[in-house]
């Protein structure tokens, strides 16, 4: 299949799925304020959901683990640390964004420095991400523990998903963002197919395992920093949405990136109407909903059927 026709595909999936979530507005988008925001939190959801469904599955077939998350290169510590930072310092919700963004593009370039240093295999990458992100969770620690109430709380919601400062802009950048990369990824998808072999058999078929690795972690950083920037973390979608997309697609990543984008943008914006819905008017974090369905659904596939998991996860 083509990958203009990918793109047309999800975006029709997308833009139905908004239709549906915004149903209940009859035709008056836009004539208040309260319209506005929920249109554009509905489009922030969809956007950060698909970027974190897509990531995932880079992230699991580049390091050919499927326990990888969008969160595993400490990528994330860096755009929670500049957000928190912007947030103590009073800055506007703006340069909030701003500074997580630029904080998440800090962390993959020293990443990416550590990695161009030596030659590392898929484990030493894993293991210097990691690292990476406790470093970064310290000075967290450090800088929550001598900031004013405000700032830990602020902490406190980015850490667990905030998608209540949206804004049209945002969703649709982010939007426009992920199908760009998406027609990018149906292009080159065989790559994702060899790196899910292991690093001897993808290399023996001729390719270049240390370009192609950085070349895909910049693009799953990239998906990571604009999600992360925008709606903070927001957990178990890039996790379990890739399980979920190989169960029902298979494992060419022809049909697994887009299809995981599609599950993460339809899964994110149910888990933000529930999260508004359960104890209204009380609203809960977007990533507590997320971990309430995303854990047991993880579980779930591995005890029916742990072996055909790891297997599909695998090859």
């Amino acid at each position: 299949m083509r990958p203009y026709r990918f793109a047309l595909f999800f975006m029709s999936f997308l833009l139905g799925a908004l239709a549906l979530a915004m149903s209940e507005l009859h035709g008056r988008i836009f004539q208040s304020s309260l319209t506005e925001l929920q249109f554009s939190r509905a489009l922030l959801a969809i956007a950060t959901g698909s970027a974190l469904g897509g990531a995932g599955a880079l992230l699991q077939a580049v390091f050919s683990n499927p326990l990888c998350d969008p969160y595993i290169l400490g990528v994330s510590s860096g755009g929670v640390l500049g957000a928190v930072i912007g947030m103590s310092l009073g800055l506007s919700i703006h340069w909030i964004h701003a500074g997580s963004f630029l904080g998440c593009l800090l962390f993959t370039g020293i990443l990416q420095g550590l990695l161009s240093s030596r030659r590392s295999d898929a484990s030493q990458v894993l293991f210097f991400g990691i690292l990476l992100g406790l470093f970064g969770s310290g000075i967290l620690t450090i800088w929550m523990a001598v900031a004013d109430p405000m700032g830990v709380y602020g902490a406190l919601l980015w850490m667990l998903g905030d998608l209540g400062h949206a804004s049209v802009g945002q969703g649709l950048f982010l939007l426009m963002v992920v199908l760009l990369i998406l027609v990018w990824v149906s292009r080159r998808s065989h790559e994702l197919d060899l790196l899910m072999l292991g690093d001897f058999q993808a290399s023996s078929m001729g390719l270049d395992l240390r370009k192609a690795r950085r070349r895909w972690i910049w693009i799953a950083s990239l998906l990571v920093s604009l999600s992360v920037s925008h709606a903070g973390m927001i957990g178990f979608v890039g996790l379990t949405v890739p399980h979920l997309a190989r169960a029902i697609v298979g494992a060419s990543h022809r049909k697994v990136f887009p299809f995981s984008c599609l599950l993460g943008a339809v899964l994110l914006l149910l888990s933000d109407h529930l999260g508004r819905w359960i104890l209204s008017p009380v609203e809960l974090p977007v990533g507590v909903i997320c971990t309430l369905w995303g854990a047991p659904a993880l579980i779930f596939l591995l005890w029916k059927g742990p072996v055909r998991l790891m297997r599909a996860s695998m090859r």
